[in-house]
């Protein structure tokens, strides 16, 4: 499990909680230098997005199965609720990781099933990772980080679709040691959380 998305289910009985699912054996040793990058050593194509469902808040968790899978992989979800849907936004698994793309895809809030195809999501630049989203106002922001940049990034857009560079963003971007730090739902972590929780 990796990459977990905590999000509010249907009438708010229950809770979502979608994660980063590939098996143990997905490591590629020959086509990778683990002391370099040792994410370039996954099999990122066969990660795939499962879910999760509390209605105890988040006491006990039921295993739904596979959300979201495709031939070139699904990995590092973030996701909004938007009104009757889920959109969730992952990395798709084109290899090495610089070349990968960001894909939204809309899910029924109610039956937790695709109900569009996926889309790319266009941003500046390439190669992002640990996708975060979060609406504030009327944008949607999204965020993430670069393969061996060691920087945060975050992008802004009106539709969910063509993201842009933000002018202004309401949370700033921490630096620790030259790390940009950024936690869940694009809110910031101080080192100090980071050891202690």
């Amino acid at each position: 499990m990796n990459d977990p998305v905590l999000l509010p289910g249907a009438h708010g009985k229950r809770w979502i909680m979608l994660y980063s699912a590939f098996p143990n054996n997905a490591i590629k040793p020959s086509a990778c230098n683990p002391e370099a990058n040792p994410i370039d050593c996954l099999e990122i194509e066969r990660h795939a997005v499962r879910w999760l469902t509390s209605s105890d808040q988040g006491n006990t968790w039921e295993d739904q199965g596979v959300l979201l899978s495709f031939p070139d992989g699904v990995w590092s979800s973030g996701a909004l609720v938007m009104k009757d849907e889920i959109w969730v936004y992952y990395i798709d698994g084109t290899f090495p990781v610089s070349r990968s793309k960001i894909r939204r895809q809309r899910v029924n809030k109610q039956t937790i099933r695709p109900i569009a195809p996926r889309k790319r999501v266009r941003h500046p630049g390439n190669g992002l990772s640990n996708v975060d989203m979060r609406r504030h106002r009327r944008h949607i922001y999204l965020s993430g980080d670069r393969n061996r940049a060691s920087e945060g990034f975050v992008y802004r857009s009106s539709g969910g679709l063509h993201f842009h560079s933000a002018t202004c963003w309401p949370v700033p971007i921490l630096s620790s040691a030259g790390i940009k730090l950024l936690g869940p739902n694009l809110a910031t972590i101080t080192p100090l959380q980071i050891l202690t929780g």
